[in-house]
């Protein structure tokens, strides 16, 4: 997007007329740039509120990526969060359907890491900010990377499981009070979503790919963790300094391979349907995402002995309960026989994934109703594919 927005505004009457022969499409533009704005001036959001207006003037809706310190950044004055938000709610005014922000962490020994020059204290205000104004998002995250301790990964599942990051939005709130609001813990917990992170989270339990020439290769290289090159093209194999982590990173690679078709058909639903028509599908999908979470939880309690994570997972006694009995026998295991925690790890794959059947069958024939004709076929089909599928496998290998 760093091409004059005049070029850009020449061309959408061309695109307007071919949207306008297939009218049945929603008309909307995917602006494919991994940082839309570009620079942190006043002369960058001119130019993509630029964009935005041109696009509205042609009737598209539009979906960018950004940063997340374009919404928040600590080195940053209050005048410039004003202007921030100003930008933000004229995206929303002007077309602006999604934005895609990588957190890809909430610890702050990761985030140095990946070198991203964000603190989790920025993540926690832009996200508050951003779900107080109602902008609608989705957030990439990645839950392993081969140098994490299980510390590190236990904090991980406890950060994208808060519930005091994404709020209610507020209409009628001035954009001074919006700032001061994601400062103040108190109001932060009464105007709560009950919604955990995770639920805006586009992709559950992915584990970084080790990018040739990268800061964190040499990092990994320096631990003797580099393996070669990998069969795709600029990426290096990297073993986990903790074994126990990369077998859970394995299981967790084996479970987004079993159920990629089924959740990618739903993405793919939402792309294309109406927005009146969305909630269901993601209903659907938060169906998934819940149950990737209960997957780690149990993951991470099979390996810590935690019951803090169960507990995490569930707020009834009589459940967690029953969660530690259905794994207490796995406990005489030590966790240092790889291939006896490999063998468990399945055993709980197979279960969990039986657990997630059974629930979305059952919210699928609660909302079949709700579904247009459509919709009903290409959901329908796609949970019989997905179920038919019975093996645990890798897709790239």
């Amino acid at each position: 997007m760093g091409c004059n927005p005049k070029s850009f505004q020449s061309i959408l009457p061309y695109i307007s007329k071919i949207f306008d022969q297939y009218n049945h499409h929603n008309r909307k533009i995917f602006l494919v740039d991994e940082e839309c704005i570009g620079g942190t001036g006043d002369e960058h959001i001119s130019r993509m509120k630029n964009i935005a207006t041109d696009l509205f003037q042609n009737n598209f809706n539009f979906e960018i990526s950004s940063r997340i310190d374009q919404v928040y950044n600590e080195k940053k004055d209050f005048a410039w969060h004003i202007k921030r938000i100003e930008f933000w709610k004229y995206l929303l005014l002007n077309g602006l359907e999604k934005v895609l922000f990588g957190i890809e962490s909430g610890v702050d020994s990761i985030l140095e890491r990946f070198n991203k020059n964000l603190t989790k204290i920025d993540i926690i205000k832009a996200v508050r900010l951003l779900s107080i104004l109602n902008i609608p998002v989705r957030y990439t995250y990645i839950t392993f990377d081969p140098l994490m301790s299980l510390h590190e990964l236990k904090e991980s599942f406890y950060f994208i499981g808060r519930k005091d990051l994404i709020l209610n939005p507020i209409k009628k709130l001035s954009n001074h009070d919006a700032l001061l609001h994601i400062n103040d813990n108190s109001y932060t917990s009464k105007n709560s979503s009950n919604l955990p992170l995770y639920r805006r989270i586009t992709y559950m339990l992915v584990s970084l790919v080790c990018l040739n020439n990268s800061k964190y290769l040499k990092i990994a290289k320096d631990k003797q963790l580099v393996n070669g090159a990998s069969s795709s093209i600029g990426k290096m194999n990297v073993s986990y300094i903790d074994h126990n982590i990369g077998l859970i990173s394995h299981a967790s690679q084996l479970w987004i391979d079993r159920n990629f078709t089924f959740d990618y058909t739903l993405k793919s639903i939402i792309k294309i349907s109406k927005a009146s028509e969305r909630q269901i599908i993601y209903d659907l999908r938060g169906i998934l995402k819940d149950h990737c979470y209960f997957l780690l939880a149990k993951l991470l309690f099979l390996l810590t002995k935690d019951l803090n994570l169960l507990i995490s997972i569930s707020s009834a006694e009589s459940e967690i309960s029953h969660l530690q009995k259905h794994y207490v026998s796995f406990h005489k295991y030590s966790t240092n026989d790889l291939e006896k925690t490999h063998e468990i790890f399945n055993l709980l794959l197979e279960h969990q994934f039986n657990e997630l059947i059974n629930e979305i069958y059952s919210a699928f024939n609660s909302l079949r109703n709700d579904f247009n004709p459509k919709q009903l076929r290409a959901v329908n089909n796609a949970i019989e594919i997905w179920v038919f599928q019975k093996k645990w496998e890798l897709i790239n290998t």
